[in-house]
């Protein structure tokens, strides 16, 4: 059963690193004094935390410069109107936004809860992109329930609301979903956590291509020690899918260097266009004592991190040592099928 992840201090909000336009919910400052404002380095040219934005017109690009500070003036259709003034018409044009008055500013020193965000940008034409993010729940450690507000400026610099997204973590530890993020505010969510989703395997059996990157420290203490190296290569994955039953099956790599990985194939577990894979393996019992494990997975679709992890204990030279290798695997293509 899935269970909700918890957000590090790290990945969440803080006052201390947002600007207020109305100041912190505890009395902080105004917005110029916070971030930006009169004498201020000006805005972010970086997207937030939690990703870059995506255009109003082009789902698959950024919308422009995210701003933090609330003076800064649009150009073209939006000449001479500044990002307060924009907030000004949105508040009026939904009376229900008017409480969400701080600027997420994803300056590293942001540490603390999560909550309620504006997440603004200055477009490539002059004009306003701009998400109304409401957080409820157990925000202190990473809101529950999010609904966001996606709004746009159009002719005569007029903000009109171009989208919907709400997401809630139900009862039964999986998020109920309804109408579709833009401008990765928030990231698409992992469809293994959406209820109601099909997470059948699908057909994957074939041989694939990918970047393996990371480190290999061997299981030795003879002279002269293998010392730990980094690995950056191509490595090939084999996978062959069971016919009966696709949701199991075997993958095999070629190309880590490690003998432990290279032709050996490893028993694996296939959801949707993702495997897991493991192979534990002991002779305790024998002259010369070992034991390994070789952990693998990747995801077709690119919502989870593929990596290959092996430790080991023991060698063939009977010498008691640890032996390890961490790799992330990227960038798969398929290259030909059985």
């Amino acid at each position: 059963m899935f269970v909700r992840p918890r957000l590090s201090a790290s990945s969440i909000h803080a006052c201390a690193g947002i600007l207020a336009l109305a100041g912190c919910a505890a009395g902080g400052g105004a917005a110029e004094n916070l971030v930006g404002g009169a004498g201020a380095a000006g805005d972010a040219s970086a997207a937030p935390a939690d990703g870059p934005a995506i255009g109003v017109t082009d789902a698959s690009s950024t919308p422009g410069r995210y701003l933090t500070n609330a003076t800064t003036a649009g150009t073209g259709p939006c000449v001479g109107v500044s990002l307060t003034d924009v907030l000004v018409k949105i508040r009026a044009a939904d009376p229900a936004l008017a409480d969400i008055v701080t600027i997420y500013n994803p300056a590293p020193a942001n540490t603390g809860g999560d909550g309620s965000f504006i997440y603004p940008y200055l477009r490539s034409d002059g004009g306003f992109d701009v998400v109304f993010k409401r957080g409820l729940g157990d925000c202190p450690a990473g809101c529950t329930e999010n609904d966001y507000q996606y709004w746009a400026t159009a002719e005569q610099c007029r903000p009109q609301r171009v989208g919907h997204y709400h997401a809630a973590w139900g009862a039964g530890s999986c998020l109920t979903v309804d109408g579709s993020p833009m401008w990765n505010h928030p990231p698409a969510p992992d469809p293994l956590t959406v209820c109601g989703q099909n997470n059948a395997p699908q057909a994957m059996s074939g041989t694939y291509q990918v970047h393996a990157a990371g480190q290999r420290s061997p299981c030795t203490t003879s002279a002269p020690l293998a010392k730990a190296g980094s690995i950056d290569a191509t490595v090939t994955i084999v996978i062959k899918q069971d016919a009966a039953n696709p949701s199991r099956g075997v993958v095999t790599f070629m190309g880590t260097g490690h003998t432990l990985v290279d032709g050996v194939a490893l028993p694996a577990q296939f959801q949707r266009r993702r495997f897991d894979a493991a192979l534990m393996a002991t002779n305790a019992a024998m002259a010369c004592p070992r034991e390994s494990s070789v952990t693998a997975r990747y995801d077709f679709e690119g919502y989870q991190t593929g990596g290959i992890e092996v430790s080991e204990m023991g060698n063939d030279a009977c010498e008691v040592c640890k032996g390890s290798m961490n790799l992330t695997l990227t960038a798969a293509a398929l290259t030909s099928s059985p």
